[in-house]
């Protein structure tokens, strides 16, 4: 009983652990992409004329998951904020490098000048190829991952198949102390071999 509540407790953790990553992955891959898109939009409105206020406002509504933020920004402004002060706010609050690549371009081109809507296309741009390489990269973590999954569990598939051939073995392991305690330093091995693979997967991609 001891060894299958360690074996659960060690599954459920793994597996919350792995539902907040997918999760706080796929928020950030959308808030990025929507950077990607908000960057072309604003270039677009810039190019034909529109003062980077009136950008913002026309993004506001067509902004998809930064719509409330853009819309929060444009309130900072209606409150006395200047536009380069509530632009520098969006970007310290939001956590995202996208973001904080169009607030960058918006201040540098308001301070310094320059052909706003050029840099706004190249921060578009620039987000889509760190996109690409995220989801590259993505896809070469998820192999590692399954391949770290597959081998941590194969002592124990194996364990499984060998009580199941030969009832002794069954026996020596769970109603043995001998047995009970290399059931139980295996599953601590294998777990902690499991949570090292991972982490540094997890620190290659530092």
């Amino acid at each position: 009983m001891i060894v299958l509540a360690s074996l659960l407790l060690i599954g459920a953790v793994l597996t919350r652990r792995a539902v907040l990553s997918r999760r706080a992955d796929r928020w950030a891959r959308s808030t990025d992409l929507a950077a990607a898109t908000l960057a072309g939009d604003l270039a677009g409105s810039v190019r034909t004329g529109a003062t980077l206020t009136t950008a913002l406002a026309e993004a506001a509504t067509a902004a998809g998951p930064l719509g409330e933020q853009v819309g929060a920004l444009l309130d900072r402004t209606e409150r006395g904020w200047s536009l380069d002060d509530s632009v520098a706010e969006w970007a310290r609050a939001s956590g995202r490098s996208s973001i904080r690549s169009i607030a960058h371009a918006c201040r540098f081109a308001a301070h310094h000048g320059g052909d706003l809507a050029v840099a706004l296309d190249g921060v578009s741009v620039a987000i889509g190829d760190q996109l690409e390489v995220a989801d590259e990269t993505s896809a070469l973590v998820a192999q590692a991952r399954t391949s770290t999954a597959v081998l941590a569990a194969l002592p124990v598939l194996g364990a499984v198949l060998f009580a199941l051939v030969d009832p002794a073995v069954a026996h020596t392991l769970l109603a043995t102390p001998v047995g009970a305690a290399c059931v139980v330093v295996a599953v601590v091995l294998d777990a902690t071999g499991l949570v090292v693979a991972r982490w540094l997967v997890a620190r290659t991609l530092r």
